[in-house]
């Protein structure tokens, strides 16, 4: 089912933000704007579903010969250590807006543990 809901949440601007992160000089400047929009997709479809999404998006996102690429913008990314987000960069996330917890009992939020096998005697 998770699955399934994963398939729902739109992960098209966030392709085209890591997209353009990739030949961006400073693909920092970015950083807010996936922060926000990763917030947004988590409080509207739940943070299971959105990550089935984004790993369903990182499936396609770098092409073949990208990766030396792609490493060097998440270390252009990852030498800050502070980035500040607000509500004017983010917007208000209303209450109607946000996910259920569960959808016929199947959290949205928290993956269960794998159940352990018995022991056999």
């Amino acid at each position: 089912m998770i699955d399934s809901l994963g398939r729902l949440v739109p992960m098209d601007s966030m392709y085209r933000l890591y997209r353009t992160m990739l030949t961006a000089p400073t693909p920092i400047d970015y950083v807010p704007t996936v922060i926000c929009l990763t917030g947004q997709l988590v409080w509207r479809y739940g943070s299971r579903p959105y990550s089935a999404g984004r790993k369903r998006m990182n499936d396609t996102l770098w092409k073949k010969g990208e990766e030396t690429a792609a490493r060097a913008m998440e270390d252009r990314t990852s030498r800050y250590e502070t980035i500040t987000i607000d509500n004017d960069k983010c917007g208000f996330l209303r209450r109607s807006d946000h996910a259920p917890d569960s959808v016929d009992g199947v959290s949205l939020e928290i993956e269960p543990p794998r159940p352990v096998p018995p022991k056999r005697p």
